[in-house]
Order: C-alpha cells, then sequence, then structure tokens
C-alpha cells in the first residue's frame, strides 16, 4: 500500500471513529418521564405522582447523574391556580414517586399535574 493511501484510510478511520462517538451522546440519553396512578382523583383522596429518566447530565449509556437541585416539586393546576403537592427525591435511578393527597380547597373538573423543574409536559386528570 503507497504512503499516499494509507494516510488516506488512516483519516478516513479518524473521521469515522469521531461520528460514532458523537453519536453516542447525550442526544442518546431518554427523555424525562412523568405518571400518575390515576386519571380522575376525588377531593381528599391519593394520587401517586412517579418520575423516571430524571437526570441533569447523561452519559453515552443513557445513565447519568440525578437531578442535582434537589426535591421536584409537584404541582396541580386546576382552574389556572396552581398547589404545590409536595416534592419528589430523586434516587440514583433517575426516579422517585410521591404520594400526594389532593387538597380540600381544590375545585372540581379539568386539572393537569406537572413537575416544572423537570420540563416534561403537564399529564391531564380530572378532579371529583
Amino acid at each position: 500500500m503507497s504512503r499516499r493511501r494509507f494516510s488516506a484510510t488512516a483519516g478516513s478511520a479518524v473521521v469515522l471513529l469521531s461520528l460514532v462517538a458523537c453519536s453516542q451522546g447525550e442526544g442518546q440519553c431518554a427523555a424525562p418521564i412523568l405518571t400518575l396512578s390515576e386519571a380522575s382523583v376525588s377531593i381528599g383522596e391519593q394520587v401517586t405522582v412517579s418520575v423516571s429518566n430524571a437526570f441533569s447530565e447523561c452519559t453515552d449509556q443513557g445513565g447519568g447523574t440525578p437531578v442535582p437541585d434537589g426535591p421536584l416539586s409537584v404541582v396541580l393546576t386546576v382552574g389556572g391556580r396552581g398547589y404545590t403537592l409536595g416534592v419528589i427525591d430523586v434516587g440514583n435511578g433517575g426516579r422517585g414517586t410521591l404520594v400526594a393527597t389532593v387538597p380540600t380547597d381544590v375545585p372540581t373538573g379539568a386539572a393537569t399535574m406537572t413537575v416544572p423543574d423537570l420540563g416534561v409536559m403537564p399529564i391531564d386528570l380530572t378532579i371529583s
């Protein structure tokens, strides 16, 4: 193999390896997920709010460091008013759960549940 051909082949290999390394970066991390135990809850009843994949940084293997800001607030919004129900402590696996009681002063009707610091879409639920 000529010296020029070897240089071109080695250069191509370096570019290819760089592209492979980039494709396994932060873009491969799973998005945070918010789930509720019930789609309809009565005033005074409990609902379980869970988060998963709550990482501040991800590695190329999809793991990462749990959200470092400490607890994540859980907010129930009904009729344009927000009610903070408590906080979720995120563990090493990027998961956490809160069992929250719907306050007695919350109006009935359509509502949403969210974790603002997590950046996920709110989940619709009904308060009865």
